[in-house]
């Protein structure tokens, strides 16, 4: 989600989508309880991160996880 050089984020939401099922499919095989907490809000000084892409990602990602039955830890 970071943005250094004020060009949007480092992936799409389908690419960290797609990167945070995979560690999710390979955690739940191992473990039988998935704890999944969700990125923090950021000081809106922040020149690298902005808070409402954070929760633009955060949600994306959070429904997906509830339907592999992960526990959502929400950090908000």
């Amino acid at each position: 989600m970071c943005d250094l050089f004020d060009d949007g984020p480092f992936c799409t939401k389908e690419e960290y989508l797609a990167n945070m099922l995979k560690i999710a499919g390979i955690l739940t095989r191992r473990y039988d309880k998935v704890i999944f907490a969700t990125t923090t809000p950021v000081n809106p000084k922040n020149s690298h991160d902005r808070n409402d892409v954070i929760r633009e990602y955060n949600a994306f990602l959070v429904q997906y996880l509830k339907e592999m039955g992960i526990i959502i830890n929400d950090l908000r």
